[in-house]
């Protein structure tokens, strides 16, 4: 899927009710934007084997996740 994000239009676009609605077996790629699909929702489908798959380019909340300095985090599992 490639669609803007529209916050009061299509937030959680994919939802648990979407997935149900797409055929079993389907992938699905995500390379719009994040906020496009309820992240929980997905995984419930793949985990159930409902999705075979799923492509993502994109993250809810991304920035938690990306763009981080880990140096010196005693966890990190990146080495520099």
């Amino acid at each position: 899927m490639h669609c803007p994000y529209i916050k009061e239009e299509n937030h959680h676009l994919v939802n648990k009710e979407f997935l149900t609605k797409m055929k079993p077996g389907s992938v699905l790629i995500n390379a719009a934007r994040g906020q496009l699909m309820d992240s929980e929702a997905v995984y419930e489908a793949v985990k159930s084997n409902h999705l075979k798959g799923v492509g993502l380019d994109v993250l809810e909340n991304e920035g938690d996740v990306f763009f981080k300095d880990f140096k010196g985090e005693k966890n990190a599992r990146w080495h520099y």
